[in-house]
């Protein structure tokens, strides 16, 4: 994923909010927390215009790793840019939050 990002920017291709989705996507699959908040430190310093669709695939992977704090900061952070939460942020914040009364 890195390879490819970079040879994105390489190419002279601005990331947008659907590559930063995608990133944060596909890390969060497979684990890799520390890459998803680095990539959402990135883009909340960035000139890219935030999504609701990105802030979801955010807080869908936090849910996974349970980390209902940072969640929760995002939701600020999407409120915060003029992004509203739809249908599927609280259903994600909620089954985050379901999954960890049930361990």
């Amino acid at each position: 994923m890195d390879e490819i990002f970079l040879n994105m920017k390489h190419w002279g291709l601005k990331p947008n909010s659907i590559t930063y989705s995608s990133l944060v996507s596909a890390y969060g699959k497979v684990g890799l927390f520390g890459k998803v908040d680095s990539i959402v430190r990135q883009v909340e310093n960035s000139d890219v215009v935030l999504d609701t669709p990105f802030f979801n695939c955010a807080i869908n992977a936090f849910g996974k790793f349970g980390d209902v704090e940072r969640m929760m900061e995002l939701l600020e952070a999407m409120e915060g840019c003029g992004c509203k939460p739809d249908d599927i942020t609280f259903a994600t914040i909620n089954q985050a939050c379901r999954s960890l009364s049930s361990d």
